[in-house]
């Protein structure tokens, strides 16, 4: 009736994020400062009767570095879990992923495998599962003037599937930060970020499978007056997406949430934005 403990061991456990087993049960990925000062990366496996088949307080994934922030974990599809995590180090911040199996062991060379270690930061990745027994991963990156939009698609071999170091998703003016991801269902995935090539908008864009984009010109999703923030992006229908955001169109201190649906060929369902609450 309390819960199951997942990791009793010394210091801080922080910052826990979760996907399926595949099998009605859980692996389970956080921030570990149980030694120094430091956070590592570790995670573990429950299962659907509350047992934890791995060893006890979890499985590092990653030694303690400073800096370092979990990105997130997506299910490989086969009982394990691809999990990822940027540090910054000498001004610089670095992308990095490990698969864990089902039995709790590392698949890809220790530490994880470098996404990218670009000059500048890589770093508020987001990513989801390519349906195809990958994972496609994207972030923002100041290895230019400001803030852009890159990604990559990882096999589960650990090999990257696109250009080295990731492909560019938004280039625009002023920064293009804090992506959010949703499949297309058909192996690539749709990108939506906030926008600050004018003021704070939502844009998206269709990436392909093959790395290639869809969309010739990144899609305005919503340009109104004022601040649109905090994009969030689902799958929708058999080949659409909806896109959520704060939207403060009609003032400062008044913000509404919006909805709009977009296919794969980037054309809005509503002529108009969609209010969903006020």
């Amino acid at each position: 009736s309390t819960g199951v403990p997942v990791c009793t061991a010394d210091g801080w456990q922080r910052y826990p994020r979760m996907a399926t087993d595949g099998n009605h049960g859980a692996i389970i990925a956080w921030e570990d400062i149980r030694v120094g000062s430091d956070p590592a990366i570790y995670a573990a496996r429950i299962t659907a009767d509350g047992q934890l088949p791995w060893q006890s307080d979890g499985v590092q994934l990653r030694t303690p570095q400073a800096g370092q922030r979990l990105a997130g974990i997506v299910s490989d599809g086969s009982g394990g879990a691809f999990v990822a995590w940027w540090h910054r180090g000498g001004g610089d911040s670095d992308l990095f992923m490990q698969r864990v199996d089902s039995t709790g062991a590392v698949r890809w060379q220790q530490n994880g495998v470098a996404i990218c270690d670009e000059t500048g930061r890589q770093e508020w990745a987001e990513m989801i599962s390519d349906g195809r027994g990958g994972v496609i991963i994207a972030w923002h990156d100041s290895r230019g003037s400001d803030n852009d939009i890159y990604a990559q698609r990882m096999h589960r071999s650990g090999n990257a599937m696109w250009t080295e170091g990731g492909i560019l998703i938004s280039g625009a003016a002023g920064d293009q930060s804090y992506p959010q991801l949703a499949t297309d269902q058909d192996g690539g995935a749709y990108i939506a970020w906030m926008d600050r090539r004018t003021e704070d908008d939502i844009y998206a864009q269709r990436v392909l499978y093959t790395g290639d984009l869809a969309w010739k010109e990144d899609l305005a999703v919503c340009v109104e007056p004022n601040r649109q923030i905090a994009p969030k992006v689902i799958p929708y229908g058999t080949s659409s997406a909806a896109f959520f955001w704060q939207d403060y169109r009609l003032g400062p201190s008044t913000s509404s949430l919006y909805l709009q649906i977009i296919d794969g060929e980037g054309a809005k369902l509503y002529p108009e934005d969609y209010e969903v609450s006020q």
